[in-house]
């Protein structure tokens, strides 16, 4: 083999490794000049600690481990994309659609007083009117404020809007919820309007369990349902046929033209951990038919990683010996990358 051939297939192996190991945060997002009527789509493999297309509220921050979006540790956070999505076209008073899917995990780092573990009350993706503050700790998940009207099932004034499909991991009576570890969909009010216990077709699954978990969000605007579907990780993230929740509910009531997508979590006692370890997130303008209209965008994102690709991450079982090989990989990974940019280099020289 010719040393022009031996350096191509070894700069196209850089290019492979190059393109596998980082994704482009494709970023259409909606704006208040000509480009208002574009979808908005975005996605996030990991994220940075120099993050700058997320608002990080309250206990909210990128933890340096693991590159993971981290909620909480002591109280309630919120972490928003930082440009506000178009949803309404005020003059026809039509939504668009919108799909989201991601990765978290929830898991506790010690015992309440009592000497049971809390698990907090639970992880929200949250469409909000503002992207400056954080509602309260405890039940009401970090989505609105305590007080008297949001005990009574109301948000905390007319202008502050929150949609949000919640995992809850505490019974709250007061919000009327099912059990400990449920779905639920929340329309500027804690009390869900439809929830159901977590599962994955008919599998139950454990919200709290510490492992990773997707979930994909999704309403359609044509025909007015919210969807939501549930998978743990096992050798992959398989999607159910059916969806866990099937809301039949027209959101544009509910919703500003512009408002801010992204998570809101909250503490009981102990302390805990919610994790958002990837996120995708797009919008669509549909036609009266369900098609998509003219300059609408698909955004296919990318394929859902396994636990054990994400930087730090341990999942249950990961052994001493995982991480030799993982850091043999990644140090002959680095020499072969090393051997063809020299092979490049000398092969631009001898030309």
């Amino acid at each position: 083999m010719s040393s022009s051939m031996v350096c191509k297939v070894l700069l196209s192996f850089l290019i492979v490794y190059v393109a596998g190991g980082f994704r482009v945060a494709n970023v259409l997002s909606a704006s208040s000049d000509d480009s208002s009527d574009s979808d908005a789509a975005f996605g996030f493999n990991q994220f940075s600690s120099n993050i700058g297309h997320v608002v990080l509220l309250g206990d909210a921050q990128v933890s340096n481990d693991d590159l993971a979006l981290e909620l909480t540790t002591t109280s309630a956070g919120r972490a928003l994309f930082n440009t506000p999505v178009r949803l309404l076209d005020p003059t026809t008073e039509t939504t668009v659609s919108f799909t989201t899917s991601f990765i978290f995990s929830i898991v506790s780092s010690n015992a309440s007083s009592g000497g049971v573990v809390s698990y907090g009350d639970g992880l929200a993706f949250t469409i909000a009117s503002d992207n400056s503050s954080v509602g309260s700790s405890g039940p009401w998940l970090g989505l609105l404020q305590a007080s008297s009207s949001t005990l009574a099932g109301a948000s905390e004034s007319p202008q502050s809007r929150v949609l949000a499909v919640e995992f809850d991991t505490h019974q709250d009576m007061a919000f009327s919820d099912i059990n400990d570890n449920h779905v639920g969909v929340d329309i500027n009010s804690l009390t869900s309007v439809q929830s159901q216990a977590a599962q994955s077709g008919s599998l139950p699954v454990e919200l709290a369990s510490g492992g990773h978990i997707k979930a994909w969000i999704q309403y359609d605007s044509v025909t007015h349902s919210l969807d939501v579907w549930l998978s743990p990780y096992t050798s992959d993230y398989i999607k159910p046929s059916a969806p866990l929740l099937s809301v039949a509910i027209d959101l544009s009531p509910d919703l500003d033209e512009y408002m801010y997508v992204g998570f809101s979590a909250s503490t009981g006692a102990g302390t805990v951990s919610h994790k958002v370890w990837s996120w995708d997130f797009q919008t669509q303008t549909l036609n009266s038919n369900g098609s998509p209209a003219a300059g609408s965008d698909d955004f296919g994102g990318a394929p859902s990683p396994s636990p054990g690709s994400f930087t730090g991450y341990e999942p249950p079982g990961y052994s001493g010996a995982d991480k030799k090989s993982a850091k043999l990989y990644g140090f002959t990974t680095f020499i072969a990358a090393t051997v063809c940019l020299t092979h490049l280099v000398l092969l631009l020289l001898s030309s």
